[in-house]
């Protein structure tokens, strides 16, 4: 289950850094896979009686808001869009590795955003990992959608492209 969830997010980051837009789609559907593979333990885990189910419990039951969540893990202007090597703060208080030129700026989700640190173990459902999921995956088809989108357009401008050069040979 580890591995599954961890693939959702690796496969994401992989297919970002492709050189192209169908390659990023190809890695989003393995994302969705994964995601699809948790899904399953999960399910398998709530018929086992390894983890409880009660109907009706949600993030928000729990105190989670994802769009307070979301607003809190974004970056403060700590990266910047560069190429090539990033180099990023160490935290205070904290020496950078002799062989490193920089250190990843690391903040527990608990500091980012404090509703998480009240969450325990008890708290976790069924219900609430599905619809974290569902969550999920409803954001990777949006994601699809607009990528497909994007070569749509992208596919358009090229062949226009395409017919002005020809018809400025014609003209010659």
């Amino acid at each position: 289950m580890d591995d599954a969830g961890r693939s959702v997010v690796r496969n994401i980051e992989e297919g970002y850094k492709r050189s192209n837009t169908s390659a990023y789609i190809e890695f989003i559907s393995f994302s969705q896979g994964s995601l699809e593979e948790v899904k399953g333990d999960i399910r398998e885990l709530t018929e086992d009686g390894f983890l409880p189910s009660k109907p009706g419990l949600s993030l928000q039951g729990i105190g989670i808001n994802l769009k307070d969540l979301n607003t809190a893990l974004k970056p403060k202007g700590q990266l910047k869009d560069t190429k090539g090597d990033i180099k990023e703060k160490v935290m205070p208080g904290k020496k950078a590795p002799p062989d490193s030129d920089s250190l990843f700026l690391y903040r527990p989700l608990t500091l980012l955003y404090s509703p998480l640190s009240k969450i325990k173990a008890r708290d976790l459902t069924y219900e609430i990992f599905i619809e974290l999921i569902n969550k999920t995956d409803y954001l990777l088809r949006v994601l699809v959608q607009s990528l497909e989108k994007k070569l749509q357009e992208d596919k358009k401008a090229y062949l226009l492209d395409q017919e002005r050069i020809k018809e400025k040979f014609r003209r010659k």
